[in-house]
């Protein structure tokens, strides 16, 4: 089995040469072709049904322009968790955001989280960390309605955030017990608390 590219009136296409016979195929592009001849196990599988080469074509065409599309919406998804990566709390630089934290987040760091000391300073800084969370859609406090308005991809920011701060001096450093608070405060099921679970260890943020 061999292929060539030919090019014709609507662009591109591919010629399979198999055994004696030779095959056009208009609808298989380039990238297809050399996708399908790369594997041996393909090729195999096309000389023993050659009777079918119309239908295996139409399925590795279709199969992998699925493929690429599921690659292309992933990439997406990919995009915006990247540019989150690079601007996560980009707010907190603001002068009145910053003026505010600069005031209190050491004292936090030196006190353990759920302390007195640590609520009293909470409390002090609650109108600059409310603006915080009005500006940035990772916390569940961004929308009308909480988590139940967050998105997937909101949800693996706000994971991440979670994970991130309890590793802060004065933080809890326990992921599990921040999804359980968090599911006390925002009121949220089993089934979703399971999934961040499920969320976190598959990324190894908790242990299994």
């Amino acid at each position: 089995m061999s292929y060539q590219i030919l090019e014709g009136m609507s662009g591109l296409f591919a010629v399979i040469h198999l055994e004696n016979n030779t095959f056009l195929h208009p609808n298989l592009t380039w990238q297809d072709a050399a996708y399908w001849y790369s594997s041996k196990e393909w090729a195999k599988y096309t000389l023993s049904n050659a009777k079918n080469i119309d239908g295996n074509v139409f399925c590795m065409t279709e199969t992998l322009k699925h493929k690429n599309r599921v690659g292309d919406l992933l990439l997406q998804a990919v995009s915006d968790l990247q540019s989150r990566a690079l601007h996560h709390d980009d707010s907190k630089f603001s002068l009145d955001e910053f003026t505010g934290f600069a005031a209190i987040t050491k004292d936090m760091a030196g006190n353990p989280y759920g302390s007195e000391k640590y609520k009293q300073k909470l409390n002090e800084a609650r109108p600059t960390i409310e603006l915080h969370q009005k500006r940035n859609r990772h916390h569940p406090e961004y929308f009308r309605d909480g988590i139940k308005d967050m998105t997937l991809i909101d949800l693996i920011e706000m994971l991440a955030d979670w994970k991130a701060a309890g590793e802060r001096p004065g933080g809890m450093n326990n992921l599990r017990s921040s999804i359980a608070f968090g599911k006390t405060r925002w009121g949220f099921d089993d089934q979703f608390e399971q999934m961040l679970i499920n969320t976190a260890q598959y990324m190894g943020w908790i242990n299994t």
